[in-house]
């Protein structure tokens, strides 16, 4: 028989319902996006039109927002652009 689920993870799950329905991403689900959704914008592709979701926090999240711009700018020096 299993163990039943901790009200931890029961509140954890909830909580990102709620943000997936309110259309909102945590930091943590964004940042694991961040790569694809730069390197989507490095090569000319509809990045918000395909990642909405982290496009939104972007524009609501100021920290995250500047990593995506550090990322972003690394991506587009010759050396990141190398990489590719």
């Amino acid at each position: 028989m299993s163990e039943p689920i901790g009200t931890d993870i029961v509140q954890r799950l909830m909580r990102h319902l709620v943000e997936i329905e309110a259309g909102k991403l945590s930091c943590q689900d964004a940042f694991a996006l961040l790569d694809e959704y730069a390197d989507l914008c490095c090569h000319q592709k509809e990045a918000e039109k395909i990642m909405p979701l982290v496009q939104n926090h972007l524009h609501q999240c100021p920290d995250c927002q500047a990593f995506y711009e550090a990322l972003l700018a690394i991506l587009q020096s010759p050396e990141g652009a190398n990489n590719d």
